[in-house]
């Protein structure tokens, strides 16, 4: 993930999502990161296939449930 990025994820994180859950209720609180996704993938009991990042904070994750 390049600065820019990282800056803006930050910025997301602590200003964006904890004030749209806090006016609206619901959504998520948190932007992860591609090691923190494979992290909770690995800790799920899923084998990461595939982890990319695409433009604007998106990203594909392919995961197989390891046997």
């Amino acid at each position: 993930m390049n600065t820019y990025l990282q800056v803006l994820a930050v910025v997301v994180n602590h200003s964006k999502l904890p004030l749209a859950n806090r006016f609206c209720g619901k959504g998520d609180v948190h932007c992860y990161s591609l090691d923190e996704v494979r992290d909770l993938m690995t800790a799920a009991g899923f084998r990461v296939e595939c982890l990319e990042a695409r433009a604007h904070l998106r990203l594909h994750a392919v995961g197989r449930k390891k046997p």
